[in-house]
């Protein structure tokens, strides 16, 4: 399995966990159902969106979800913690150190602003605090 493909399945879980933690009467989630609803949408929007399809000799996976991640505190943060809760994992699992991952949220502070920052800030604390007791 190349790093994309273990990428793109790790994030396919984690999704699946995220939901269940949202709501976990809903029963099991079955990304089929989710092809069906959008016949052929999701593979190909995940694909292209990580470069496999787009731009398969473009940026790698971690540059791909570094400037995902900045433009969702720019954008802000408040309205995107599961999103981003999920990308910073993501990132982790890319070797990224914690310190890039600041870095990246103060750099968006600039377009995002101080309270999309601290947001972004306390979001990636808590994966750092969860990552150090499991």
């Amino acid at each position: 399995m190349n790093d994309f493909s273990k990428l793109f399945e790790t994030m396919l879980e984690q999704g699946k966990r995220m939901a269940d933690e949202f709501d976990p009467t809903r029963g099991a989630f079955s990304f089929d159902k989710l092809v069906d609803m959008m016949p052929a949408m999701p593979p190909e929007m995940m694909e292209a969106a990580f470069g496999k399809s787009f731009n398969k000799d473009g940026l790698d996976a971690k540059t791909r979800l570094m400037a995902l991640l900045a433009a969702m505190v720019a954008s802000g943060a408040g309205l995107k913690e599961p999103q981003i809760r999920m990308t910073i994992r993501n990132l982790r699992e890319t070797e990224t150190t914690r310190q890039e991952i600041i870095e990246v949220i103060m750099q968006s502070a600039v377009y995002g602003g101080a309270p999309s920052m601290t947001k972004a800030m306390q979001i990636a604390q808590s994966v750092f605090e969860k990552e150090e007791n499991t």
